[in-house]
């Protein structure tokens, strides 16, 4: 039992029972919390609306990273039946693999900018089975921005988005030999295997 390690999952359409789920799993040892990267495919509000923040406080207080795995969001166009006949399934689902990882990339870059870290600065998130090549990329492409805009950080509570990931974040991979060599730019704590 030592090597199950729960994680809650939660009714994300409903803030307060998320909140209450939370805490109740916490007490029973779960150890982190999925929730979804794109509430707005659901028609809900963005990540870094104050709506969320019953759900991180709770989190926060009770010291579980929130989880944002592959496929979260909105899957409709990711298998659309007429890229199955036009390109068949197997290029298709090979395809999906590359659109739902950097869908978590896009989703982590969302929150990275949202404003959620500075108003609850302890909480931890982990971004699973989306691989880590797109890290780099993210964390260049918006410092890069930062600087060239003039932003003071205080939009995001950090001198860069770089030190928030290496703060708050965590990237998950399976196999990426290529992508091994930029763990240094990430943060090697920043970094984890994972296995199916």
């Amino acid at each position: 039992s030592r090597r199950l390690l729960p994680i809650a999952a939660t009714p994300f359409w409903d803030v307060e029972a998320s909140a209450r789920e939370i805490r109740r799993c916490a007490e029973q040892g779960h150890k982190g919390v999925l929730f979804t990267g794109e509430p707005q495919a659901f028609g809900l509000p963005y990540l870094g609306d104050e709506h969320w923040d019953p759900i991180w406080a709770t989190a926060q207080e009770c010291d579980l990273p929130i989880s944002f795995h592959i496929g979260s969001g909105d899957m409709s166009t990711i298998f659309d039946k007429r890229r199955v006949a036009a390109h068949g399934s197997g290029a298709t689902y090979a395809r999906s693999t590359v659109a739902l990882t950097l869908g978590n990339g896009d989703q982590v870059a969302d929150l990275l900018l949202s404003g959620v870290l500075p108003r609850f600065p302890d909480l931890q998130f982990v971004s699973v089975e989306s691989g880590i090549g797109w890290v780099p990329f993210i964390l260049d492409r918006m410092d890069k921005h930062m600087w060239n805009q003039s932003w003071t950080g205080l939009d995001v509570g950090a001198s860069s988005v770089t030190e928030i990931w290496q703060k708050n974040f965590l990237g998950c991979f399976i196999t990426e030999p290529t992508n091994l060599r930029l763990v240094d730019r990430m943060g090697e704590h920043t970094v984890a295997w994972e296995c199916d």
